[in-house]
């Protein structure tokens, strides 16, 4: 798996991005810990709504919040309608953990074995649910509209995808083509009946992680753009991704502009008035 290195403009976007990423790494150190603390919860609320609704679910703030904030009270009676949500959150965590991996230059290892744990930890204590099953049939009614792999194909499949991300050829790819590479293959072989985007974007986010860059928040407005690119190959992927990245590094630099504007602000007024404004 591999994309043509001579792509100009690609690389050109990859300098972009790099440098809109490093600006938002030094504003972020700039602000306090709960502001950072706060953003980092819009986020990852964000990267949840977004992704469960790149599969048709869609789940409100209120759905949400509970989870993935730190200054709600998570009672089990509060949480019981939630558990995708939770499981979700859990899987977000262990994605953000990769981080550390990125300053040590770890390559990312993947196995079968490994995409089935995925496939539980999604689906871990959800009702009448399946994990770690491969996909039996080839639906006629899905949310996807690219071409599956044949169910008795898929072990072989996944072991191919796998093996590939091993190869020196592979490794060498900058992070964005190891992202979109690995994820357009995995989800033409689509091996659970439920579950697969999510895993598939899991694991597409792992790469960009590794990279150094943070994961990719593919917009809920994009779906229809996301179903294409799968349908028609790894560079449109790519460029949805890129997108991606740029949108959301310029929205969160904005923001956190906005953060240290106010707070600016606040320190010039007299001490009657600060804490005034929202």
């Amino acid at each position: 798996m591999s994309f043509d290195f001579d792509d100009f403009e690609v690389r050109g976007r990859f300098y972009d991005i790099e440098e809109k990423t490093e600006v938002l790494r030094e504003l972020m150190g700039t602000l306090y810990k709960e502001e950072q603390d706060d953003l980092h919860e819009a986020w990852a609320i964000a990267y949840i709504h977004h992704d469960c609704a790149l599969d048709g679910t869609v789940l409100n703030h209120e759905e949400l919040r509970p989870v993935c904030s730190r200054k709600v009270a998570q009672t089990p009676r509060a949480m019981n309608g939630v558990q995708l949500v939770r499981n979700h959150h859990e899987l977000l965590s262990q994605l953000l953990g990769q981080k550390s991996f990125a300053s040590k230059g770890e390559a990312l290892v993947l196995d079968v074995q490994a995409l089935v744990d995925l496939n539980e930890a999604i689906m871990l204590n959800l009702p009448r649910k399946k994990p770690g099953q491969w996909r039996k049939e080839m639906p006629l009614h899905r949310t996807y509209f690219h071409t599956f792999m044949e169910p008795e194909e898929i072990q072989q499949g996944l072991e191919a995808v796998c093996r590939a991300t091993t190869e020196e050829e592979f490794q060498s790819q900058h992070p964005v083509n190891q992202a979109a590479l690995f994820h357009h293959a995995f989800m033409q072989v689509f091996p659970f009946a439920e579950g697969t985007g999510t895993i598939g974007r899991h694991l597409m986010n792992s790469f960009l992680v590794r990279g150094g860059y943070d994961p990719c928040v593919i917009h809920a407005s994009d779906r229809q753009a996301y179903y294409e690119a799968l349908l028609h190959g790894p560079e449109g992927l790519r460029a949805l991704i890129l997108d991606s990245l740029e949108a959301q590094l310029e929205a969160q630099i904005k923001y956190v502009k906005g953060l240290i504007r106010e707070r600016e602000k606040q320190n010039q007024r007299p001490n009657n008035y600060r804490g005034l404004a929202v």
